[in-house]
């Protein structure tokens, strides 16, 4: 089951994160972040304030009255660095990805604070200037970093923003608030996943019905956090075997947030593992109805190859379904490079794989023998041109081993095939084609790969891909909802 799509929060930095469970709940406007091995945590008390995202080991805050959001985080550094050194860490971070150069600049210390004040334009809203301000605080190796901001207009100077930060400060054995309870039930999940161990989910359902308790008190996360607590928590029970109530909690969360794709996806999933045709194909229709409320760059699904509705492989009304959603699921988007553009291509029956890293997405085509792969990369290029396609192709022609078919150039595409070597596990040797193609400001580049040889059929399919391949102009992500 694609359950990646639900989740939000990386695997390796839950693995990172705990809180330690208390009796005692955070006060309703406090606020905290913590790691690992720590007793203590970074709080700060915001009244006014909601949370606007969240993601772990890092939190933004926003209080519209006063357009005002404060960003709170803590990350792991080296052993003995000290608050000084985590803002001149922050601060060239933020100068590494600012849209536009700071200004204003100005480095002070107020203890156990080191800050950093800096004016410079709103990347969301130029020519509107914004006005910074960050707190950074060192202890036991870890930076903990507090930074607010407001308008220039509203905040003039770096003193006005300070009262935002007056209350921040680090605390022993801090009370559990209902995203302390997430991160340490995603803790349990992610754990439990790859055995699919029962004790573990247990432990998981214990810590997020703990924070929907909360929540039901006294609301404070931001939709995709209650969603990711939500739909993981129904997965839990599923997965310990409690079908029943993993059935009453997407049924819950439908009616609770009925344009969510993902909780009606996980309710068509729910039916279907429970054999109930209809109301499976009528949850599948309603999620893929609203698949456009998906946050940027997230993906349904693929029903096709998830194996909770294998029961309806024969039913025809399911393989008609399949077929009116094969357009959306073989139809993939990359911005390219340069800004402004898109290339589309068709990918039939390909399922994003786990591999996808480093500006490489993987997809893979599952069939009756071996899959077949296929790797798509984007890089910039200003002046890209076939003969350059061709020569990228011919330098990694001297890198890599292997038994190399000559590189050609077709048209506007340069392509070599060449045997790899065989896996660890001693199968066959690996037949790859790997083709290079102008984007405007941009080479895309195409590797498709399987155990053995390509069989006529996998050619056939690799020329209707090329075929698919458009460049066009890119429109605005609509927000999800």
């Amino acid at each position: 089951m694609h359950r990646a799509r639900v989740m939000l929060l990386p695997a390796v930095l839950l693995a990172s994160l705990s809180i330690a469970l208390s009796a005692q709940s955070l006060a309703r406007d406090a606020y905290s972040v913590s790691l690992l091995g720590k007793k203590w945590a970074l709080l700060i008390d915001l009244p006014g304030f909601a949370v606007e995202r969240y993601g772990g080991d890092s939190m933004i805050l926003y209080n519209p009255q006063k357009d005002a959001r404060v960003v709170m985080g803590v990350e792991q550094r080296s052993r003995g660095v000290t608050s000084a050194q985590c803002r001149d860490l922050f601060l060239s971070e933020i100068r590494m990805n600012a849209k536009y150069p700071l200004r204003a600049i100005n480095l002070f210390e107020r203890a156990p604070f080191a800050f950093a004040a800096f004016v410079t334009t709103d990347p969301a809203a130029p020519p509107r200037a914004l006005r910074y301000l960050n707190a950074s605080l060192a202890r036991d190796g870890v930076c903990s970093d507090l930074q607010v901001r407001r308008p220039a207009q509203d905040a003039p100077d770096a003193a006005s923003l300070l009262p935002f930060l007056a209350t921040a400060r680090l605390e022993e054995n801090p009370p559990s608030g209902s995203f302390d309870l997430l991160r340490q039930g995603e803790v349990e999940f992610y754990k439990a996943e790859p055995s699919f161990n029962k004790e573990d989910y247990k432990r998981a359902i214990q810590m997020y019905e703990k924070a929907l308790e909360m929540e039901s008190a006294t609301p404070r996360m931001d939709k995709a956090s209650w969603r990711l607590l939500t739909n993981h928590l129904g997965i839990a029970y599923e997965r310990t075997g409690d079908a029943q109530t993993a059935l009453e909690i997407f049924q819950g969360a439908v009616r609770k947030d009925p344009g969510d794709p993902i909780f009606l996806y996980n309710l068509a999933r729910t039916y279907a593992r429970a054999k109930d045709l209809a109301d499976a194909l009528d949850n599948l229709q309603k999620a893929f109805a609203v698949k456009d409320r998906l946050p940027a760059g997230e993906r349904m699904p693929d029903p096709r190859t998830d194996p909770d509705f294998s029961a309806f492989a024969t039913e025809a009304a399911f393989q008609q379904q399949l077929q009116a959603l094969a357009g959306y699921l073989d139809h993939y988007e990359f911005p390219v490079p340069g800004g402004g553009l898109k290339l589309t291509i068709e990918l039939p029956r390909f399922s994003p794989s786990g591999d996808s890293e480093n500006g490489t997405s993987v997809f893979s085509r599952e069939e009756k023998d071996q899959p077949l792969r296929a790797a798509i990369t984007l890089t910039a290029g200003e002046s890209a041109t076939p003969e350059a396609c061709l020569q990228s192709l011919q330098d990694f022609q001297q890198q890599v081993s292997g038994v190399f078919v000559r590189p050609y150039q077709a048209g506007s595409i340069a392509m070599m095939e060449y045997s790899g070597e065989p896996d660890s596990s001693g199968g066959q040797y690996r037949r790859v084609l790997l083709i290079c193609q102008p984007a405007h400001t941009a080479y895309l580049f195409l590797e498709f790969s399987r155990e053995g040889n390509f069989s006529q059929a996998d050619r056939d399919l690799i020329t209707q891909i090329l075929n698919s391949i458009r460049v066009v102009e890119a429109t605005p992500v609509p927000k999800s909802k």
